[in-house]
């Protein structure tokens, strides 16, 4: 398990000193980083790489490495401090490690620098206090501009629509390109959030459903209230139901079957009994809302008349759906997978657009609306960072 990780900490800052290499040493580091492979042995590691069809060895002669370590989360680091993050050690004691390997392979080490910032950012508590900042501030924008034009309760709808779809988008910045959402894209992620409202579409039921897509990215990097998290995405997806039936539905069969999936192949990433809990939630909050509709204690929900004609929506939500897909598929290939919820939920809400579009429901297509910035945010990371590997997106 260490070896792997080791594998990966060491692949991810190949990525970011190729930033700074020339380009000769470029292709020496692409040669290792191929043919690279790493052993555990007892209290240190084993690298065997290739370059120019000659073989190359080196041990360790201890382990700098801080891995699985008790007390390796936020919190923890925040209160010991940037000079005892894990993360730090582990991110500089990689940077000395290849240097080792460039002077074993009998390469220019000196060449082996970077800025030294994390790929994956600082995961200190304040940036996460500066990043919910930015948050309100564009939600607080956002619920003004439709103030303009709606009431006070469709502009509440759209502020809360906005922090929580935020907050889920950023779920995926962490898992690629390492890199934290700018304002300029945070502000075209937000801009999906009145769509619904311009349409005469109530966007209670996308709200639901964003929220127990985050809790459930959520879950698989909290280690403290894991089941928690697990429980209140399954709950929050039959709030949704009531809203947005069909979605919901879909999504939720789709997030099962998955999870199910992931546990029965990879237990460490999701336990059988977190998508058992997530499963029985999701299943219970859907019957309770039913039965209280059935017997009258609730009212059912009545949809708007959407104005528009059918034929529209169908081209532009295929359009979405083809994005979704491609982003879905493409992803692995631009950027090291810390976390594989995110890009697992881009698979179920691709699913649930498909099966929403066979059963033609026009209300629910244009409630989807809302991931319209969202959508351009992936294809901007993926596309660009395919296309563009040599000229990152974003720096620190």
């Amino acid at each position: 398990m260490k070896a792997n990780t080791l594998y990966h900490l060491m692949q991810l800052r190949a990525r970011k000193l190729s930033e700074h290499l020339p380009e000769d040493s470029i292709t020496k580091l692409k040669e290792i980083q191929s043919s690279i492979k790493i052993k555990r042995e007892t209290g240190t590691y084993k690298l065997d790489w290739r370059i120019n069809q000659t073989d190359y060895s080196f041990t360790m002669v201890s382990d700098p490495f801080k891995f699985y370590e008790k007390g390796d989360n936020a919190r923890h680091n925040a209160k010991r401090g940037e000079n005892l993050n894990y993360r730090t050690l582990n991110w500089n004691a990689s940077l000395e490690l290849w240097k080792d390997i460039f002077k074993t392979s009998n390469l220019d080490s000196e060449l082996i620098c970077d800025d030294g910032k994390l790929a994956f950012g600082n995961f200190l508590k304040k940036d996460d206090r500066n990043y919910s900042v930015d948050n309100i501030i564009i939600a607080l924008i956002f619920f003004l501009i439709s103030l303009i034009k709606y009431p006070l309760i469709n502009s509440l709808q759209v502020f809360f629509v906005v922090v929580v779809l935020l907050l889920y988008a950023d779920s995926f910045s962490s898992v690629h390109l390492r890199k934290p959402m700018r304002i300029f894209e945070k502000i075209l992620v937000a801009s999906g959030s009145l769509l619904p409202l311009y349409f005469g579409v109530d966007p209670t039921g996308m709200l639901f459903s964003l929220a127990a897509l985050y809790l459930l990215t959520k879950a698989e990097k909290n280690a403290t209230i894991k089941l928690l998290l697990y429980a209140l995405s399954g709950m929050c997806f039959g709030v949704a139901a009531y809203i947005a039936t069909v979605f919901t539905m879909a999504i939720v069969i789709a997030l099962s079957i998955l999870l199910i999936t992931v546990s029965l192949v990879d237990c460490m990433r999701v336990k059988k009994s977190e998508a058992l809990l997530f499963i029985i939630c999701a299943v219970v909050s859907i019957s309770l809302q039913n039965l209280v509709i059935s017997y009258g204690y609730f009212p059912e929900y009545s949809a708007n008349i959407v104005e528009y004609g059918s034929n529209s929506i169908f081209m532009i939500s295929s359009i979405f759906l083809f994005v979704l897909a491609a982003c879905f598929s493409l992803w692995w290939i631009t950027g090291v997978q810390y976390y594989l919820l995110p890009w697992l939920s881009l698979l179920s809400l691709s699913l649930a657009t498909a099966y929403t579009l066979y059963t033609g429901d026009d209300y629910e297509l244009f409630m989807l609306g809302v991931f319209t910035g969202f959508i351009s945010f992936l294809a901007y990371r993926v596309f660009g960072g395919l296309f563009f590997r040599n000229k990152r997106i974003v720096r620190q």
